[in-house]
């Protein structure tokens, strides 16, 4: 059952120049506006909570106990070159046990199968044991060789402001921007995954833990790498809409 909180309002669009993989705008559903039919469903959890913006927008509720999928579905393995953009926002919850150092956003796994033995992508935040958070990045192959990558100096408070972060895999590289600013890029990463991940997990890990504590009103998918100006123009965008 899926539970609406507040009135009627319009739902914020982003130009899209590239044409997304998937796009989940969480506004009274799950359902992918890509065209793709790549609608998410729920893995864990009682019931789905939508929420209303002042805006009149609105976003799904992650409780830290609900989480959801998409796939199994070939247009999810992003071989090379992705951007993935999202709009969220995390409540505070306790600090100091491993179930909650990570808050995942998303990731991209293998049919069947966990980090250890099939291709991985995912972004997530982790917090050192203090009161914020900070981006970042993993890759793992099948061949379980690994790459990371994080802005372990820059904090994302937890005081329930919306955030827009995008995610972008350039060849080998991985760059955040958050809210409009590019804030790092790493370099010489591993190479892009080997296509066997195919099914997206979406506020939580691949086996139902680390889960995300907030809401998230957006997730898109590219299979291509946005430009600079791009990822900028729609973080400022969405950042806009989320904090008028």
């Amino acid at each position: 059952m899926a539970y609406l909180i507040g009135g009627p309002g319009e739902i914020n669009k982003l130009d899209n120049t590239h044409s997304p993989v998937l796009n989940l705008k969480f506004d009274g559903d799950l359902d992918d506006s890509s065209g793709n039919g790549l609608d998410a469903s729920r893995s864990n959890g009682a019931e789905d909570v939508f929420a209303r913006h002042p805006n009149g927008s609105q976003f799904l509720v992650f409780d830290g106990a609900t989480d959801y999928q998409v796939g199994n579905n070939a247009l999810l393995e992003i071989t090379g070159d992705m951007t993935v953009i999202v709009g969220f926002r995390l409540l505070y919850q306790a600090h100091g046990s491993s179930s909650n150092t990570y808050q995942n956003l998303f990731r991209f796994r293998g049919a069947g199968g966990t980090s250890a033995d099939n291709a991985l992508f995912m972004g997530y935040l982790a917090h050192p044991n203090t009161q914020h958070y900070y981006p970042a990045w993993y890759q793992e192959h099948s061949t379980q060789n690994a790459a990371a990558y994080s802005i372990s100096d820059y904090g994302i408070e937890q005081d329930g402001d919306w955030i827009c972060w995008v995610c972008r895999r350039d060849s080998d590289n991985v760059t955040f921007f958050v809210n409009g600013s590019d804030i790092g890029t790493s370099s010489s990463l591993a190479t892009a995954t080997d296509g066997s991940a195919s099914i997206l997990n979406i506020g939580a890990s691949e086996s139902g833990t680390q889960r995300l504590l907030g809401a998230m009103h957006q997730l898109t998918i590219y299979s291509s790498a946005l430009t600079d100006a791009q990822c900028q123009e729609r973080t400022t965008a969405m950042y806009g809409w989320m904090r008028p």
